[in-house]
């Protein structure tokens, strides 16, 4: 956190440049976003209990955890993700379910982070989740039924807040036809 206390110094955007960095940085290496987010809420709210007059530079981490967290909500909705990973506990055994309590969180959260093209955010998670030498089957299947939940609930492409709206359909028609007679 002490690089992160120093960090509310800059102005907002630079802020944000590097926790996008650090959070995909992490994310590729097996450590979800949702992580640095929830760290980042943390980390301002400790500061604020600590140094009160400077609140408002605080909430600078407090306004990157949220852009973390929407970038995941364009994705999967909140309670989707709160639902699968609910679901995850119910399906390993209650032993594991207590030794690693938020896994499912984390494995919903790192299939969210692969789908945004954060690429082996997946992978190095999934590999140390279903390693038959620590886990049971059971718990193997609970993994990948989850990655496949996840995958499942993703928000289309088409429906993605960033997403511009569709053009015309004649338009769009129109610059096909064009498009193929100019091949011609």
């Amino acid at each position: 956190g002490g690089w992160l206390a120093a960090l509310v110094d800059s102005p907002a955007p630079r802020i944000q440049k590097q926790m996008t960095w650090l959070a995909t940085v992490l994310a590729t290496r097996g450590m979800p976003r949702i992580l640095l987010e929830h760290h980042l809420e943390l980390v301002c709210e400790e500061l604020t209990a600590e140094i009160p007059e400077r609140e408002q530079d605080h909430a600078k981490l407090r306004a990157a955890a949220e852009s973390l967290a929407d970038a995941r909500r364009a994705l999967i909705a909140d309670e989707d993700l709160h639902r699968i990973s609910r679901r995850f506990d119910t399906l390993v055994e209650s032993e594991w379910g207590r030794r690693l309590p938020g896994t499912g969180t984390l494995l919903v959260s790192a299939t969210v982070d692969e789908y945004d093209g954060l690429t082996g955010a997946l992978g190095s998670v999934r590999e140390w989740l279903v390693s038959p030498s620590r886990f049971s089957e059971q718990w193997i299947r609970a993994v990948d039924d989850t990655i496949a939940e996840t995958r499942r609930a993703f928000i289309p492409p088409d429906r993605h807040p960033a997403t511009p709206p569709p053009e015309d359909a004649s338009a769009a028609q129109d610059h096909s036809e064009t498009t193929d007679r100019s091949q011609r």
